[in-house]
């Protein structure tokens, strides 16, 4: 029997939280807030690449459809790259197929009402594009088109700006107030902080008035342990249409014109 007691799994996690929240402060150093944004956006992807399983990547840029149109830009998104194609663009800013898609996320400093409403658009904006489907073969054998599943979205921040961080019920209001707009593609799935821990609303339904927090210490580690029991529970993104996409123009229409 092996007794040997090395780093536990708490240790574990604690020490993934402290490596995260040492790298987000060092984003307040820089004096100019762009580059305080683009430390804490890289902090935040940089540990998705490091902690997600291989099958998910994870870059910034943009989602598109085979109808021409293209997302706001999205500071993470989690997407495939086995199954469906990256159209063009360098690493840190890209452009995928809206099937490849399995999460997209904003990533502020600061939990604000107004970064809660930018982060449904920009989940919004990635929902709304069209997805293609179409049969596919395994183990030699022809399969029915894949379901399209429900694109997870969310907010990555560093701390929350509510004085009661995420038990602030100002907080919980203002996602509630988002969510019932469009409960389909406006709704927020997790809030995940590195230094106020996480807010679930994967469960609950949308919109909810009780979603799950934990704020405990590693509260950082378990949140993202739930982000990929999410991401795992989709499966595998649908087999794309190639065809369609080769008939129409790849990028025509811009949903918006900001960042």
């Amino acid at each position: 029997m092996n007794t040997n007691k090395g780093t536990t799994l708490r240790e574990a996690f604690r020490y993934t939280e402290k490596s995260l929240q040492i790298k987000l402060e060092s984003a307040e150093f820089p004096a100019h807030p762009v580059a305080k944004g683009d430390v804490s956006e890289d902090t935040w992807r940089d540990l998705l690449r490091r902690f997600l399983p291989s099958r998910y990547c994870v870059e910034t840029g943009f989602v598109v459809d085979a109808k021409s149109a293209v997302s706001k830009q999205i500071d993470c998104i989690i997407y495939d790259n086995n199954f469906t194609p990256t159209f063009w663009g360098e690493r840190g800013y890209i452009y995928v197929p809206a099937e490849s898609v399995h999460a997209v996320f904003e990533i502020k400093q600061r939990i604000t009402k107004e970064y809660l409403r930018q982060a449904s658009e920009k989940i919004e904006s990635v929902r709304i594009l069209h997805r293609t489907s179409v049969p596919y073969t395994a183990s030699g054998k022809e399969e029915e088109p894949k379901p399209l599943f429900h694109i997870i979205g969310g907010l990555l921040a560093t701390k929350s700006e509510y004085r009661k961080g995420l038990n602030e019920p100002k907080l919980n209001k203002a996602v509630h107030e988002i969510q019932q707009q469009d409960p389909k593609n406006k709704c927020i799935d997790i809030i995940l902080t590195g230094f106020d821990g996480y807010a679930d609303y994967f469960n609950t339904g949308f919109p909810t008035d009780n979603p799950y927090i934990d704020i405990e210490e590693g509260a950082a580690t378990r949140g993202l342990f739930r982000l990929v029991e999410a991401l795992l529970k989709q499966g595998t993104v649908s087999a794309i249409d190639l065809d369609y996409y080769h008939k129409n123009a790849f990028v025509k229409k811009r949903l918006d014109s900001d960042d």
